[in-house]
């Protein structure tokens, strides 16, 4: 529980500094294979898509590939 809760604290301080640069608050996606834990325990991260990354990459190679 040390590594879950002190990842989410560097996350939590991290995404505070970011907002505050900002301006305000934006939208933060958590995503990979343990980003629901993350988003469980964090005041920050609300929203989850485990293929938000995969799915870039498909598009990228989408885009680039040669026909």
């Amino acid at each position: 529980s040390g590594i879950v809760y002190g990842t989410v604290g560097l996350v939590d301080t991290l995404l505070r500094g970011v907002f505050k640069e900002l301006g305000g608050p934006c939208r933060v996606v958590a995503t990979g294979g343990h980003a629901e834990i993350l988003a469980m325990h964090s005041e920050m991260v609300r929203e989850v898509d485990q293929w938000l990354t995969i799915e870039g990459l498909r598009i990228i190679y989408e885009r680039n590939r040669f026909e």
